[in-house]
């Protein structure tokens, strides 16, 4: 079993700006305290990333940092916001990536 710990704990491993902009976010909501699985999951249940369209990141942006958590690499993440292909299924509204669509 995976281990639990808070979504905060989660935050602190993101580089930044990405783990203050996720720990802001999630504070805001009242979420930063709850427990998660993981970090994708952790910025996945954190906060509404179609909700900080407005601080300029949103839900492409959160997807992409969730992406780069997912598999581990942060490597270039500034770059892969723009690189990263994301198609937005609007019969789920959810977004995933054009890779995983392939797979």
């Amino acid at each position: 079993m995976q281990e639990q710990k808070t979504i905060r704990e989660w935050y602190e491993m993101l580089p930044e700006p990405y783990r203050e902009q996720a720990i802001e976010n999630a504070t805001e909501r009242g979420h930063i305290y709850f427990n998660a699985k993981s970090l994708p999951d952790a910025l996945e249940g954190g906060f509404g990333w179609s909700k900080t369209e407005s601080l300029g990141q949103g839900l492409d942006y959160w997807s992409k940092v969730s992406y780069c958590a997912y598999i581990g690499n942060f490597d270039g993440l500034h770059a892969k916001l723009n690189t990263i292909p994301l198609i937005h299924s609007t019969q789920h509204n959810t977004t995933i990536y054009a890779h995983k669509a392939n797979a």
